[in-house]
């Protein structure tokens, strides 16, 4: 069975929830490795693109949009 192309696009809600699952893995499996007593791995920009599936840009736009959540959590 054939599916039409536009069957396959994520939308724009879909794909953030998407990539919210994929770092908070992410986060998990390092702050876990910390309560072990390892070294947290250091990641590159690019490598955290690739494990998401998108460009550096778009992991670059999603951690200043997460730090400046955090700072108005932090500094009041």
């Amino acid at each position: 069975m054939s599916r039409d192309s536009t069957e396959l696009l994520e939308t724009l809600d879909e794909r953030n929830r998407r990539l919210d699952a994929l770092l908070a893995s992410m986060a998990v499996e390092e702050g876990l490795a910390v309560l072990q007593g390892r070294e947290p791995r250091q990641y590159s920009l690019e490598q955290i693109a690739d494990f998401c599936g998108v460009g550096p840009a778009t992991v670059m736009r999603i951690e200043e949009r997460a730090l400046k959540k955090l700072s108005k959590k932090v500094v009041r």
